[in-house]
């Protein structure tokens, strides 16, 4: 891992940095649920699967908003499309 100010190498990921002595541990408020990314995932589901994948691991609560909203977001775009075929297939019948 690397200094997220100076860009100098980390022996441990929760360090603080040997060359401009920063600390580089993640506050408890850079991660949280957040309904935005949720949305973002919701409409653009391929936009919350990139985001769950680059922020597993650094920022799992939000990550976790982006992969629900990306789910019922391509559960949507999947479903809606089937029910508005067999509507269209079976309400010609009558």
């Amino acid at each position: 891992m690397y200094c997220k100010y100076c860009g100098a190498k980390l022996k441990d990921e929760h360090a603080d940095c040997p060359k401009c002595g920063k600390n580089n541990r993640l506050n408890s408020s850079d991660d949280a649920k957040d309904f935005r990314f949720a949305l973002l995932g919701f409409l653009v589901p391929i936009a919350g699967l990139v985001l769950y994948l680059v922020w597993k691991k650094d920022f799992p609560m939000r990550s976790s908003s982006c992969i629900r909203g990306t789910a019922a977001g391509a559960l949507l775009y999947v479903c809606l499309p089937v029910f508005i075929i067999l509507s269209f297939v079976f309400g010609a019948a009558y």
